[in-house]
């Protein structure tokens, strides 16, 4: 795909979530009395509902249909794919990993915003610690990720071929191999 087709496709994307916004805002503009607060209401949760189940609900179902299928999805294996993460060790580590991002950290970071929140209340310096927090969420996610990409990005080791990643840049310019991440 080229940058220009990227461009454009880009391009259209914004026209068509323009053109959603405008026609939710068109027509809960026009909409009046209690029926129409019911109107309004669902003129905005329906986009949303529907973003849900196309970005979310679709692929966590198709993820879950395909984990009875081989790695290339040529074979029915059943649960042999679930009797595999729970046997082998490597597949319990990852497991026992997942279960410490997904539900202790957001406890733990819970946990933790709230004592500085209750910390910086009403202190002298409040509106510099609270743009400590809040300045880093300024940064999108995509273009955070970009960045984390570019960062983290591996080539095998090919001789002259130079790594794009930075990480993989500096290690191989003290000498060492690229490293793929884990």
């Amino acid at each position: 795909m080229t940058a220009g087709s990227k461009i454009l496709q880009m391009l259209l994307a914004l026209l068509l979530f323009a053109a959603v916004v405008g026609l939710i805002l068109g027509v809960a503009g026009r909409v009046k009395g209690r029926r129409g607060d019911v109107k309004v209401a669902l003129a905005f949760l329906l986009p949303t509902v529907l973003a849900l189940l196309v970005g979310l609900v679709y692929p966590a179902a198709r993820t879950i249909f395909q984990s009875f299928f081989s790695a290339d999805g040529s074979s029915f294996l059943g649960l042999g794919n679930y009797a595999t993460i729970f046997t082998d060790s490597d597949q319990r580590q990852v497991l026992r990993n997942t279960f410490l991002w997904v539900v202790i950290t957001p406890f733990v970071a819970t946990a933790v915003g709230l004592l500085y929140a209750i910390l910086i209340d009403r202190a002298r310096l409040e509106s510099f610690a609270k743009a400590l927090i809040f300045l880093p969420l300024a940064i999108s996610f995509v273009g955070a990720s970009i960045i984390w990409k570019y960062v983290y990005e591996y080539r095998p080791d090919q001789g002259d071929i130079k790594q794009i990643g930075l990480l993989n840049q500096l290690w191989t310019m003290v000498g060492g191999t690229p490293q793929q991440g884990c």
